[in-house]
């Protein structure tokens, strides 16, 4: 049963991604709700907009709220879940640390629903009704039922599995002003 967490930090036009990579770092080091500094790494592979943070735990109540590092950070972030055993993905959209959107679904049941459509939202919905069609299964095509993660990683072009293999930059939150490399290497 594979499956990933991962957590996603745009990066502002116009910034310099090793000093936001740093600042993001620094920003998960300080925070008391980061528990295990040592297993979260912020992690850049060239030519995607967006920091990817290695380790670290949704937070607990994101109904309302960003996780508490980045809650008065003006960043928007993305958290994303996929358990492939039991067909569960989630997404969790905050931008300036309020929750915009949340969609989570597991074993063909809509957990949660909540917040404003996004724009990604009607086209990967169309892809996937054609695909049910495809396979003659249309009538049991239900939104958002039939989410899943792979949707959010291609219309946000964010880096995932084989783009994170080849980093540029990986900062252990323990550690904030260190590009360990080390650390990026695959096990």
């Amino acid at each position: 049963m594979g499956g990933f967490n991962s957590t996603f930090v745009r990066i502002p036009d116009g910034s310099e991604v090793w000093e936001f990579a740093v600042h993001i770092a620094r920003l998960l080091h300080d925070s008391p709700y980061v528990s295990c500094k040592g297993a979260v790494d912020v992690q850049h592979a060239e030519g995607f907009p967006w920091l990817h943070i290695e380790g670290l735990e949704i937070p607990g109540d994101t109904n309302k709220a960003d996780h508490p590092a980045f809650r008065s950070a003006s960043l928007e972030t993305i958290w994303l879940l996929c358990h492939s055993g039991s067909g569960s993905h989630a997404y969790i959209h905050c931008i300036n640390g309020k929750c915009c959107r949340i969609i989570s679904v597991s074993d063909g049941k809509v957990y949660e629903d909540s917040g404003i459509q996004e724009s990604w939202e009607q086209q990967a919905r169309a892809e996937k009704l054609d695909q049910y069609t495809r396979w003659g299964d249309a009538n049991s095509f239900s939104w958002p039922k039939a989410f899943d993660t792979e949707m959010v990683l291609k219309a946000f072009d964010l880096p995932f599995a084989g783009d994170l293999e080849v980093l540029d930059i990986c900062i252990c939150v323990s550690n904030p002003d260190e590009n360990d490399m080390t650390r990026a290497l695959p096990e």
